[in-house]
């Protein structure tokens, strides 16, 4: 990190060195559509572009180039609902890293710029994460931030996170440790943005927010204060760089442990007792929930959902489709209730469903819940996760694993998830619930098993990272 910092300053230093900055984030708030008041004050990354730029070129005209890429974007893709298929015209929407990585339309011409294959070669890029889904999925940003990461890599750009603020004090009281998080478990530095807003929310102007931005962000890779063009600006750039020492002081210690939709509260038991609220859906899962239990050492035990002392129970989410197979709520019932969006019928699902992480609309104005955040968003409004009910992002997992190994398709008929997704599905939920690993052994690739253990891998490895924020398995 030292000769990260050495270089940044030499750049500084010699303004004829032509670098190249990228910021990228959403210029849209997750949670801006249904909430849409108290975004009057946030990170603008419109406005912190060219403000970076500013303080990077100490108020000249200079070597360095501060490039803004929205990651926001909507595409129109018809959903196939059910086993009949009837499609609905449906907008989706892009706010999460993890659905920028995935995002179908213009997929590799974006990776391209990520490998810093592109024209404009990137000497850094700084990521900055939807404060909504920060503060309230922690799991989504981590996963993000881990993808974004792999690609990232395979070129020399360096990187900074970005802590940006919500309206909410509560959501931006938990921005500075998930970020920190983030970044401790792969060695990145941290802009304390918001917390730093939080710092002097009241003291300074709106307008400020971009100088503190800026100068945090400069401070991250130089360890030393930003060029300010005023007194208030200096003082700003000192508590910037006294909060990064502050956060280098004192990383987090214990595991996070602020309940999420996708929480990892583990359990331990010799016998897993458990049922299901559906019908053919649920029972496809059914089979690779059983032997996950087993690979962690525990017996299986399926049961009746009028029962006493169930471990869990799993059904489906979604609010548009047979309601009366959802999972169910009752935390004096169940350990765990475990939810997960209903598949996409087959003329759609190859597509719609690779789109299907964040969120959307049908016709373009009606919002529906049918993706992994519209599923973990319905249970956060509604109250739902401090009654032990969590998500389980079967979109995710179905983009990873074709990300994988392309031949692996969403479905094995024209309705049902094909065998990988569900193991890929099962296995998250047995890794969530116990904390360890179902994985075994990886059989040789030319075998039947081979892609049945690669869901299974992909399961257990996006578990343990959405649940732990950190947690980077090898």
């Amino acid at each position: 990190m030292i000769r990260f910092a050495l270089f940044f300053l030499i750049v500084l230093a010699t303004p004829l060195h032509a670098v190249n900055v990228l910021i990228l984030g959403s210029s849209v708030g997750f949670d801006k559509q249904e909430s849409p008041e108290g975004h009057d004050t946030h990170l603008d990354l419109k406005k912190l572009a060219p403000e970076f730029e500013r303080v990077l070129n100490k108020g000249k005209s200079g070597g360095v180039k501060v490039t803004y890429q929205d990651i926001y974007t909507t595409k129109d893709t018809p959903v196939g609902l059910g086993s009949v298929g009837k499609e609905t015209p449906t907008t989706f929407h892009c706010h999460s890293l993890a659905q920028y990585v995935f995002w179908p339309q213009g997929r590799e011409a974006r990776l391209t710029n990520l490998h810093n294959k592109a024209t404009t070669k990137w000497d850094y890029i700084y990521i900055v994460g939807d404060p909504y889904l920060i503060g309230q999925m922690p799991g989504i940003y981590a996963e993000g931030v881990h993808l974004l990461m792999r690609h990232i890599r395979k070129g020399e750009a360096k990187v900074v996170l970005v802590m940006p603020w919500h309206s909410n004090e509560q959501i931006n009281a938990r921005i500075p440790e998930v970020v920190q998080r983030v970044a401790d478990g792969l060695d990145l530095p941290v802009a304390p943005a918001g917390m730093l807003w939080a710092m002097h929310k009241g003291k300074i102007k709106a307008a400020q927010g971009q100088y503190i931005a800026a100068a945090s962000m400069v401070s991250a890779i130089s360890k030393a204060p930003a060029w300010g063009q005023n007194l208030s600006e200096k003082n700003l750039a000192k508590a910037a760089l006294a909060a990064i020492k502050h956060l280098n002081e004192n990383p987090p210690s214990a595991e996070y442990a602020e309940p999420n939709p996708f929480y990892a509260e583990t359990l331990h038991k010799e016998v897993i007792a458990y049922c299901q609220t559906g019908s053919s859906s649920e029972a496809g899962i059914r089979g690779a929930i059983n032997d996950a239990i087993k690979r962690v050492g525990s017996t299986p035990k399926q049961v009746s959902c009028k029962d006493e002392s169930i471990d869990f129970n799993y059904g489906r989410a979604n609010s548009n489709f047979e309601p009366n197979k959802r999972y169910q709520v009752d935390p004096d019932k169940y350990g765990r209730s475990y939810g997960f969006p209903m598949q996409e019928q087959k003329n759609t699902a190859a597509t719609s469903m690779l789109y299907g992480i964040d969120k959307r609309y049908f016709h373009a104005r009606s919002y529906d819940d049918g993706t992994d955040l519209g599923i973990a968003y319905d249970m956060i409004r509604q109250g739902e996760v401090e009654k032990r009910v969590y998500a389980v992002p079967v979109r995710l997992l179905l983009c990873k694993l074709m990300d994988a190994d392309p031949s692996i398709q969403p479905l094995r008929d024209r309705w049902h998830m094909s065998r990988e997704l569900d193991a890929a599905t099962g296995t998250y939920m047995v890794t969530i619930l116990t904390g360890k690993n179902p994985v075994g052994d990886e059989p040789t690739k030319d075998s039947n098993d081979w892609k049945l253990w690669l869901g299974r891998k992909i399961g257990y490895e996006t578990a343990m990272r959405m649940g732990r924020l950190t947690y980077d398995p090898k």
